[in-house]
């Protein structure tokens, strides 16, 4: 599946700018197992779209619906479970090769996320990815989270690109909405390994430029 919506018109791309969590890397997935651990820890078991809702995208009312956990502790919990996990990460079929393909053209790549540093370079290690951005921004180096355009505007100016012809890919409404906000054209990766993460209608009532579900259809793009 590839879609094409006529936001602002298709034009040249030269930039792309990468999401890690849940476009790169299969982080939620930590995270999710992360989060069944340490619930089990507390007599409790959830169904996994529960368990999304409540402790990924509602985490403000979290403490209010489940108040016999300590929810600062068990985001340390949490945490340390993902961290040792990173050593077995796995990435989205093609992830490598759709940077390698898009590289390949002449095109700058370019990676914006909201995890911290230290999981987000460990995980690029791992994999040998570091080098192949020429800009990587992190949710902890000060220039603010998605939506907020700051982090790509600041992407821009480092590698001297135009928004008009630079293509956001995510996974998720913040990836969307700041592509839309730092006047990027945007692409939602949708593969099916990310349902249990993702409002398919809600998405797409945002109108991305472009829907794929899997990171080979990336290069046709560019």
């Amino acid at each position: 599946m590839m879609k094409y919506h006529s936001r602002v018109g298709r034009v040249k791309v030269e930039t792309v700018i990468f999401d890690w969590d849940g476009t790169m890397a299969m982080t939620l997935h930590l995270w999710l197992a992360g989060w069944k651990n340490e619930l089990s820890n507390h007599d409790t078991e959830l169904p996994d779209e529960h368990i999304v809702q409540d402790f990924f995208y509602e985490y403000h009312k979290t403490q209010l619906k489940y108040p016999y956990i300590d929810m600062d502790k068990s985001a340390i919990s949490v945490r340390d479970h993902v961290e040792s996990g990173l050593e077995n990460l796995t990435l989205y079929d093609h992830a490598e090769q759709a940077v390698l393909a898009v590289k390949s053209r002449d095109i700058q790549t370019a990676l914006v996320t909201s995890s911290s540093r230290p999981l987000v370079e460990k995980g690029l290690n791992i994999h040998a990815l570091t080098d192949q951005f020429l800009s990587i921004l992190a949710g902890d180096d000060g220039f603010g989270h998605k939506p907020s355009p700051i982090p790509f505007n600041e992407t821009l100016k480092r590698l001297d690109a135009n928004p008009e012809t630079t293509l956001v890919i995510g996974d998720s409404a913040a990836d969307i909405n700041a592509a839309h906000n730092a006047n990027c054209q945007s692409c939602l990766f949708m593969p099916p390994e990310n349902a249990v993460f993702q409002d398919a209608a809600y998405l797409s009532s945002l109108k991305p430029n472009f829907t794929i579900e899997s990171l080979n259809q990336l290069v046709d793009l560019t």
